[in-house]
């Protein structure tokens, strides 16, 4: 299907070797998300704060997936993407408009990370929450 991609990823050095399937789903397919949840055991939800008029948008989408019982206990890392570009929301207004404390404590599996996909930086820290999470799930199998 256009718009929904998946991969099978391994972790690099030094994590532990994994292996885990990825699907990235686009915005452009919001519609088709909900059929995904019930198999998600984790979720990575890109937030592009580069792209001021789209993030309040993402915002929605972001609450509306995190509401719905699917994922109610679904770990779930928010990454704060492109935060390095000068052009983009500062980390104090996107804390504000998704309203981070609060969504933290409603929703406590949710981690929230800042990165870069043009630099790499916060990868380190996006890995290790992957690994983590994966050996959570592995042990309360």
């Amino acid at each position: 299907t256009i718009g929904v991609e998946m991969e099978t990823l391994t972790t690099p050095k030094p994590w532990p070797k994994l292996q885990f399937e990825l699907r990235e789903i686009g915005g452009v397919m919001v519609q088709l998300w909900p059929q995904y949840y019930p198999d998600a055991a984790m979720l990575l939800y890109v937030f592009d704060v580069s792209q001021t008029t789209q993030v309040s948008g993402a915002a929605v989408e972001l609450f509306h997936t995190l509401g719905d019982p699917a994922m109610r206990d679904t770990p779930t890392l928010l990454l704060l993407n492109k935060t390095d570009l000068p052009s983009g929301f500062a980390r104090e207004q996107v804390d504000k408009l998704l309203r981070l404390p609060e969504l933290q404590r409603s929703h406590p599996h949710v981690t929230v990370l800042e990165g870069s996909a043009t630099t790499g930086a916060g990868v380190d820290e996006i890995l290790s929450w992957v690994v983590k999470h994966h050996a959570r799930l592995h042990q309360a199998a």
